[in-house]
């Protein structure tokens, strides 16, 4: 039996073991009575909204590793995120993103720096989608004025910086010269 077997079974192996147990630990009255007070197109329109979000993300990702990855591999790099995503609900300290990361250098010609930093990138494209939102809904929410003043201010730097990334990637070879010359 070859090595790449023996990982599959015994991630299979934990899998059922992990799947068992979460089965066997549920409350399952508790389950049926929340689901049953739920709005169902409330919940369809959430677990459409995750699922979009996730293929929206990946092809992201795709975009981002262009430069390693010219082939597009949409389904390996979908795998990737989504298994990346789930280590980030179980280990601490986002470890998903590393983990994913490692992935793309694996099954992909990526290498695992360039992985890193794209997914460095998208963690900040995030938060300043994040604070935007926030920046957009914070006049319509019960917040005291101070926190609103916070916001505000975190909400014009975030989407400065964001438009500040834009026009970088826009104009790369000038951004890059201006970056080395800062950093000598």
């Amino acid at each position: 039996m070859n090595s790449q077997r023996i990982r599959l079974l015994i991630g299979m192996l934990i899998s059922v073991v992990l799947v068992g147990w979460v089965v066997w630990n549920t409350d399952w009255n508790e389950v049926w009575s929340r689901l049953s007070e739920a709005n169902p197109a409330l919940l369809l329109a959430s677990a459409a909204a995750v699922g979009g979000g996730i293929f929206l993300r990946t092809w992201r990702w795709q975009i981002m590793l262009e430069p390693e990855v010219p082939e597009r591999r949409y389904g390996d790099l979908l795998d990737i995120v989504n298994l990346g995503y789930l280590a980030n609900n179980l280990l601490p300290a986002r470890l998903g993103d590393v983990i994913r990361s490692y992935l793309a250098a694996e099954w992909t010609p990526s290498t695992f720096t360039f992985a890193l930093s794209t997914t460095a990138v998208e963690r900040v494209l995030d938060t300043l989608v994040v604070v935007t939102m926030l920046f957009g809904v914070l006049p319509f929410l019960p917040v005291p004025p101070e926190a609103a003043q916070v916001g505000t201010l975190l909400g014009i730097a975030f989407f400065a910086a964001g438009v500040v990334l834009v026009v970088m990637a826009w104009y790369k070879v000038q951004s890059e010269k201006i970056i080395r010359a800062v950093l000598r």
